[in-house]
């Protein structure tokens, strides 16, 4: 049997060390996956997300203990090739200009991090979220992220993306977050959150479609719907 020399050792516990760090900040995101492709398993939903661009988007919340647990799910169908959606939610800085909601955003590119300043409904929040990459294949990729100070601190989730045709991409948000200390009721929580992410989903969808028609990559046959 070989026994590993202390550099050998070295060479050996550091990448199992950063896999194992990786996988504790990110485990909790693959929680619940069944919960976020209900809407395949309803064809007339699905069908008016391809051809009525309707948005999918949903907020729960529920005592769990003494704390509160929040889930949010959206979903929708963006008329672009999965790589160049992929591309584009990179542009975090952009958000600004594409919604009001957000008043500052801040993204380390060599930290992996995005610093957050929203602003909806009277309510704001400032937070600080760490991400990514997962499995990602010509038919899917997945961003994975964590929430590590701020109001939402603690909350995990990502941002999924699939193949639905040539210029057409299923884009997933999904999201879960349990705490003690929510200063909010709940049931703002589940407005605001549900009008953020519908409105910011509506003009992040505008936003790749005119970016990926303006990229000259569009054919004749552009959904302009």
């Amino acid at each position: 049997m070989r026994v590993l020399s202390s550099f050998d050792f070295r060479l050996f516990i550091k990448p199992l060390l950063t896999l194992f760090l990786g996988c504790s900040l990110f485990s909790s995101v693959v929680m619940a996956q069944e919960e976020l492709t209900f809407w395949h398993q309803k064809p007339n939903l699905f069908k008016k997300m391809k051809e009525e661009r309707k948005i999918v988007v949903s907020v729960t919340t529920e005592s769990v203990g003494k704390g509160t647990k929040i889930k949010m799910l959206g979903a929708g169908i963006v008329n672009v090739p999965l790589y160049f959606a992929k591309d584009q939610v990179m542009h975090f800085e952009k958000l600004p200009e594409i919604s009001s909601y957000f008043k500052k955003v801040v993204h380390k590119k060599d930290k992996k991090e995005v610093y957050f300043h929203i602003q909806a409904l009277g309510l704001q929040m400032r937070f600080l979220q760490k991400y990514q990459w997962g499995h990602e294949s010509l038919k899917s990729a997945q961003m994975d992220w964590k929430v590590t100070w701020g109001l939402l601190k603690g909350m995990v989730g990502h941002y999924k993306f699939r193949y639905v045709g040539a210029t057409q991409t299923e884009v997933i948000i999904w999201s879960t977050l349990t705490k003690s200390d929510i200063p909010i009721p709940q049931f703002l929580v589940n407005f605001t959150l549900e009008v953020i992410a519908e409105k910011v989903a509506q003009k992040m969808r505008t936003f790749m479609e005119e970016s990926f028609r303006q990229s000259g990559k569009v054919s004749g046959n552009y959904d302009k719907k």
